[in-house]
């Protein structure tokens, strides 16, 4: 007889099916893992500390985390963040190199019950470098280039700037990424396009600000990236 509730399943069959996708319900319990990036993509090069969580959701009535079995894993084993709580945290140096290079993070956690088979839960996370968006505020010059600016993943709608010398902002593209409509600053305050000039270099497209400009004080001033 077929067996449609996740409770009369046997552990590998609730394994099988939540490993291959097909969960018996939308409330089956899972594995999630997040990043403080809130993103799976960061642009090449990238060096930086993440904050990666895992977290057991949608967790039958009568099982809880079998002793300290919830554990994050980092590539390579180590450090291994282990747990008895539904949700465990741990931070690691990311580094990543060329385009498409990756950084995987598992996780697993085991749901115990006073009279019914254990759960093994299994999770597992891929950060990928990609081409980067390249932003900053710089002195002008004839032909522009991508020294001193700083990058963040071409899969990123924003940027954010703190306070800077005067000079003119660069905002470079890859081509893939089509032209830029505006770009709205702080405070709501819209650059058009007509406000940069756009100088095409192999593959990236370079968007610089007509007139200087200074940001000033502590505080990040966030800038949105709107397209056509």
């Amino acid at each position: 007889m077929a067996q449609d509730n996740i409770y009369d399943l046997t552990t590998s069959e609730l394994i099988l099916r939540l490993s291959a996708g097909t969960a018996p319900s939308s409330f089956s319990p899972a594995l999630i893992i997040s990043n403080s990036l809130n993103s799976t993509t960061v642009a090449e090069n990238y060096n930086n500390t993440v904050t990666f969580s895992s977290d057991v959701v949608n967790i039958p009535s009568g099982y809880y985390v079998d002793g300290t079995t919830h554990n994050l894993v980092f590539p390579n084993g180590t450090p291994t963040v282990t747990g008895s709580t539904i949700t465990i945290n741990g931070s690691t140096t990311l580094i990543l190199g060329a385009i498409g290079s990756t950084f995987i993070m598992n996780s697993s956690v085991t749901l115990a019950h006073a009279t019914d088979p254990d759960i093994l839960l299994t999770g597992t996370q891929t950060i990928t470098s990609v081409l980067p968006i390249y932003y900053g505020v710089k002195a002008y010059q004839v032909t522009p280039d991508t020294a001193g600016l700083s990058t963040t993943s071409m899969n990123s709608a924003s940027f954010d700037l703190a306070a800077t010398s005067l000079g003119r902002l660069n905002v470079v593209l890859p081509t893939s990424l089509g032209s830029i409509l505006s770009i709205t600053g702080p405070n709501g305050l819209v650059l058009p396009i007509s406000d940069f000039t756009l100088t095409t270099i192999g593959s990236l497209n370079h968007y610089v600000l007509n007139y200087d400009t200074q940001l000033t004080g502590t505080n990040l001033k966030t800038f949105t990236i709107n397209y056509i």
